[in-house]
């Protein structure tokens, strides 16, 4: 017997608990109603009704307005706490005689169930670009949720809140898509509070990264290209024609290294170191000026590809010296020797090229140079075409 009484009391106080917890935790959510206050009114009454299905006594039924709450105040808005549903209400105006001096007409309104987001991430890792300015995306399943939902990220570790915003496209497997401005990386978790005050936050985290790019592995050839050749060199504007009366065109012999280590997009750039030599002569009755010259030229050379990089257009321009050696052989024997001189000088190169690379480790090119070459009191510019074949490191 006293068994049961106790099994009794402790059941009651567990309800009793239950019941406690139950309505602690319930929210309550309030309504405001305003309308345009009236000058003269001393207080208003605020009537709110529902529609109600009567049957009279002839089993018809009808609807009828059912006032359900009345509220008087002397402001032009009440606060009230009703459940979802289609309501109306109207304001009668009361002056300080307590007259009626004006009744609005019934103006209808809905209560709209209070609902807490639902959110599910549909992806839990988000990568963005390096120099990435623009704003990062993320997908989340979304539901209960309107157009006046706020949205926002926290940082798990800083506590950091950011907001974002709902995008109206959505992803072709129909989730919505969360729009925040670009933020440092981390873990986030997702929040969306409903104008009801109600809140979610996603159990799981979105991982939000910078994209590393891989280190490129050394790929063979490097694109070190090791180049022989030789050319003609035209002559177009060279005070030294004046000593003599030779104008051909010397033969040249080219050498050429170039590498070309930076790539943008169909574009190589790099450097080209340029050597070549001549020999040329001014003959006269009296002696023979010998010349031999030596231009070495260190360049910054860029390269467009086509034809998935068997074709290039290669474009260079730099500068460098030019070493002249003179040697002057006596015709007559009443005149003493000239001794041999060797002069330096600085020069300009510019070139344009075109190469084929028929193999992954040979290359020929084929082109022409302008050299100018600053010599004090005299101008000598020339062009030089030529044609090359190397090795492809």
């Amino acid at each position: 017997m006293a068994n049961n009484i106790l099994k009794r009391i402790v059941m009651i106080l567990a309800m009793s608990v239950l019941s406690f917890s139950l309505f602690a935790f319930e929210k309550k959510f309030e309504q405001k109603l305003s309308w345009k206050g009236d000058e003269n009114a001393f207080e208003y009454k605020v009537e709110i009704a529902q529609e109600v299905i009567e049957s009279d006594e002839e089993n018809s039924e009808k609807t009828q307005l059912k006032i359900i709450k009345s509220v008087t105040t002397t402001e032009s808005f009440i606060t009230v706490n009703l459940n979802a549903g289609h309501y109306k209400y109207r304001v009668i105006a009361y002056d300080f005689l307590q007259r009626e001096s004006s009744v609005t007409e019934w103006r209808d309104f809905e209560v709209i169930k209070a609902l807490e987001p639902e959110l599910e991430l549909a992806q839990k890792e988000i990568e963005v670009k390096k120099y990435q300015r623009k704003a990062i995306n993320v997908p989340v399943d979304m539901k209960q949720i309107t157009a006046e939902s706020k949205v926002e990220i926290i940082n798990e570790e800083t506590g950091e809140v950011i907001e974002g915003k709902v995008l109206e496209t959505e992803t072709e497997e129909g989730f919505k898509v969360v729009e925040f401005p670009k933020t440092n990386d981390g873990n986030y978790k997702i929040k969306v509070t409903n104008p009801s005050g109600l809140s979610t936050v996603t159990e799981e985290s979105v991982t939000i990264k910078t994209e590393v790019k891989e280190k490129k592995k050394i790929d063979w050839p490097i694109d070190l290209n090791i180049m022989a050749g030789a050319g003609f060199r035209f002559a177009f504007e060279n005070e030294l024609n004046e000593f003599g009366d030779e104008k051909g065109m010397p033969f040249t012999i080219e050498g050429k290294i170039s590498y070309f280590p930076f790539e943008l997009a169909m574009f190589d750039f790099g450097f080209e170191a340029d050597f070549d030599m001549l020999n040329f002569s001014y003959p006269s009755e009296s002696a023979k000026i010998n010349f031999r010259a030596y231009d070495l030229i260190f360049s910054l050379a860029a390269r467009i590809n086509f034809m998935n990089d068997k074709l290039n257009v290669c474009l260079k321009a730099g500068a460098g010296v030019s070493i002249l050696q003179k040697n002057t052989d006596i015709n007559l024997e009443n005149l003493s020797p000239i001794p041999d001189k060797t002069f330096g000088y600085l020069c300009f190169k510019g070139g344009l090229g075109v190469q084929y690379i028929p193999f992954k480790h040979l290359i020929l090119e084929a082109g022409a140079d302008y050299t100018m070459i600053f010599i004090p009191d005299l101008q000598m510019n020339y062009i030089t075409p030529y044609i090359c074949i190397g090795l492809r490191l």
